[in-house]
């Protein structure tokens, strides 16, 4: 796996078009992520252009950031595919295909009107699309992953498409974690890994709240994988032990979810102490959010690929408990920056968020060398020069092979 560290690449004098192409419209971790890249984009060497399959906050958020956003509508018939659904019966259906390979077509030539230099693929949808399209027109294609691209997660079928097309399409891959990377079979030097950054200017760390307010809370769109039903469990177990603690839930429902979101609502309701536990919907300004909060839980299920607001989480000076595997293991030393614990076990998250609440003055030091790791690894300017780095490798090889079409220094 080659290790990304910027370079002088003085002969790179030109503005270089870069792509960055997501199939959604709406704010996950992976588009919040790509949004706080594009913002820190040295623009004397890069030119970006956002490509995205669908209007929504994604789009908003990038105009705000002043962008030209082109919105490349993605067919009904590549809509709602979700990743533990792909079969073989599906990627080979006529219509599907067909679909596809005209939605390709016109990438492609989007591609090529706009002298794209390189193609920068968010999602494991854009990967594949975008990633044909940019073969096909003759630009290089880099690949980010940011989930765990393994069963069950994805299904066998699309973990299978997935590995296949990593050896085919992508010149580079930039996976934001160790986990991550291991999902893929491919030369060490054609991927890296860089988590995401965080602009530490953002958050800032302010030991305990001081407002008299005690809360735990979970950060994350409403889904099984993320674990709002676990912290649910675990907050219902403490509620009577901590009557001045408010266990809150902040974010929505993105991709279909929302009869998970009213599950857990429901069950919250149901409990003997459900006024303890409070639903704060999608919350645009996290920073200020993070402030309020003591002690910060990430109860994934099952693998991420990182946990972006476990970083931030870091940034602001919090302490973390998060399930104990996947990135997160990247990110949380257990014992020293925050709690590790197994995914799924309520119990086991209940006692370690017990843990921190009875302990404030070992959950702030906690706190405040997680702050520490935070900066030394995952500021937002580091993150980004270490992809500013892929991309001129990339575009390096590519124009020395002959191959790369759009790019001339």
């Amino acid at each position: 796996m080659r290790r990304t560290e910027p370079r002088d690449d003085r002969h790179m004098t030109d503005r270089a078009t870069v792509a960055y192409v997501d199939h959604v419209g709406v704010l996950g971790g992976a588009e919040v992520a790509l949004c706080s890249l594009i913002s820190s984009l040295d623009r004397g060497q890069w030119r970006p252009l956002a490509v995205l399959g669908a209007e929504g906050p994604l789009a908003d958020r990038l105009r705000g950031q002043g962008l030209h956003v082109n919105i490349l509508a993605l067919p009904s018939s590549l809509k709602g595919i979700r990743q533990d659904g792909i079969t073989r019966a599906r990627m080979l259906d006529p219509g599907r295909a067909a679909g596809t390979a005209r939605y390709v077509l016109r990438v492609a030539h989007f591609l090529r009107a706009n002298r794209v230099s390189l193609v920068h693929a968010n999602s494991l949808r854009a990967c594949v699309l975008a990633g044909l399209a940019g073969r096909l027109a003759r630009i290089p294609v880099v690949w980010q992953i940011h989930s765990i691209v393994a069963s069950p997660m994805v299904s066998p079928a699309g973990v299978r498409l997935m590995r296949t097309l990593a050896r085919r399409l992508p010149h580079h891959i930039i996976c934001n974690s160790v986990a991550s990377a291991a999902c893929f079979d491919v030369q060490p030097s054609h991927i890296s890994v860089v988590p995401c950054g965080v602009d530490a200017a953002h958050f800032h760390p302010n030991g305990r709240p001081t407002n008299g307010k005690r809360q735990v809370g979970v950060i994350a769109r409403f889904s099984p994988l993320k674990g709002q039903h676990v912290f649910v469990e675990a907050a219902i177990r403490l509620a009577n032990r901590y009557p001045e603690v408010r266990f809150v839930v902040a974010g929505s429902a993105l991709f279909e979810e929302e009869g998970y979101e009213r599950e857990v609502r429901e069950r919250a309701l149901r409990s003997p102490r459900s006024d303890l536990i409070q639903f704060l919907g999608f919350q645009e300004d996290v920073a200020t959010l993070l402030s309020d909060v003591e002690v910060v839980v990430q109860p994934s299920t099952r693998p991420e690929g990182l946990g972006q607001v476990v970083i931030e989480a870091m940034m602001s000076g919090k302490p973390v408990v998060a399930s104990g595997e996947g990135g997160a293991v990247d990110l949380v030393e257990d014992g020293v920056t925050g709690l590790l614990v197994p995914p799924n076990d309520v119990a086991a998250l209940a006692n370690a968020i017990d843990d921190l609440l009875r302990d404030r003055d070992r959950a702030s030091a906690m706190g405040a060398r997680g702050r520490e790791r935070a900066l030394t690894r995952y500021e937002l300017s580091q993150t980004s020069r270490a992809i500013e780095s892929v991309y001129e490798t990339v575009l390096t090889e590519t124009r020395g092979a002959g191959w790369l079409r759009n790019y001339s220094p």
